[in-house]
């Protein structure tokens, strides 16, 4: 599929509309990112390695490491080493690397061992269909995600001119701080609360909980349209020293703020809804979410350009977040029938 991918790439360049002058830069940090792709999904995999067997002290350092590493790393490539978009395209695999030896580090602290022979690798179909259903519903919601970001991209690059589609552009986004992480890693906390408290009956108890963690969610999610909102220019400039870059990186934390709030709430209900079984409910977030993107790609974008463009990420979470609303008022409507 790379190989594929590769040689499919001034296609896919002339789809994109990728400009000319930005097409040699552009094909770097493509092919740098594809042949790099194996390295990035090995630090997804360990994230999952360390979420299913580690102690709440290596959960929550392998959820710092997952959420700011990316931040330590593209300082260190963009601001330090000023590797440009080369850099940018090596922050998700270095990332990826360091994920996995943490990975293995917890493996052994926890004394569980790796296979050593290919036996221990042998393939087991009951466990493998298992998964293979629950995974196919959240990569099904990825794959949708990503054609509305898809959709996003390509009207960028027709409409938009502006610093939002010149590779000064990746560099912002790469450095930008890992906040929303943190907010992550809080609805995380719904994995282990929920699950049990729900199949025991404890309905009561997960509503309660469910409210606190909304209260807490949402409230850092307000503090963070303020930070985003406010402090870009100061904290680009901590790490740039062309005022361009600068300005650009503002202009992205302003718009960015905006969809905060939405993603706090969506964050949330998402994980609610897959603790208590509602997979699919779960997923047609994502329907939602390309849904949003879409109308963003084509209404908003080509009306007003590079704040189109800013603000249509806020457009795409509030597609999804007030459908995940709706949505849980109608369940629990449907429950008090019962």
């Amino acid at each position: 599929m790379i190989g594929a991918c590769l040689l499919a790439k001034k296609p896919i360049f002339s789809l994109f509309y990728i400009p000319e002058n930005l097409y040699e830069s552009t094909s770097v940090f493509y092919t740098v990112g594809l042949l790099s792709y194996y390295l990035t999904s090995l630090g997804y995999f360990g994230v999952t390695l360390v979420n299913g067997v580690g102690s709440s002290t290596q959960l929550l350092v392998g959820n710092l490491i997952n959420s700011c590493g990316t931040m330590a790393v593209a300082f260190v490539l963009l601001g330090v080493f000023k590797l440009d978009i080369i850099g940018a395209a090596l922050i998700a695999p270095v990332c990826g690397i360091v994920l996995v030896v943490y990975a293995l580090i917890v493996l052994k602290k926890n004394e569980i061992p790796l296979p050593k022979t290919a036996k221990g690798f042998r393939l087991d179909k009951k466990l493998f269909f298992a998964i293979l259903k629950t995974g196919l519903l959240m990569g099904l919601q990825s794959l949708l995600c990503q054609v509305g970001d898809i959709c996003l991209s390509v009207q960028t690059n027709r409409f938009v001119d502006s610093g939002l589609i010149s590779l000064s552009f990746v560099e912002v986004a790469s450095v930008g701080l890992p906040l929303t992480g943190i907010m992550s890693s809080f609805s995380t906390v719904c994995l282990v609360f929920i699950p049990p408290n729900y199949n025991a009956g404890n309905k009561k108890r997960v509503k309660k909980f469910l409210w606190i963690m909304m209260v807490l969610t949402v409230s850092y999610g307000a503090i963070l349209t303020l930070v985003y909102a406010f402090f870009g220019k100061f904290f680009y400039a901590t790490v740039f020293d062309d005022p361009n870059l600068i300005a650009l990186g503002a202009r992205y934390w302003r718009y960015y703020s905006a969809s905060m709030i939405p993603v706090s709430v969506l964050f949330v209900l998402r994980y609610y809804f897959d603790c208590i079984g509602y997979n699919r409910l779960a997923m047609f977030a994502g329907v939602m979410q390309m849904l949003g993107a879409l109308f963003a790609a084509f209404v908003i974008v080509p009306q007003f350009g590079e704040l189109g463009r800013g603000i249509s990420t806020a457009i795409a979470f509030s597609f999804a977040t007030i459908y995940l609303v709706v949505a849980y008022f109608l369940v629990e409507k449907f429950h008090k029938k019962e």
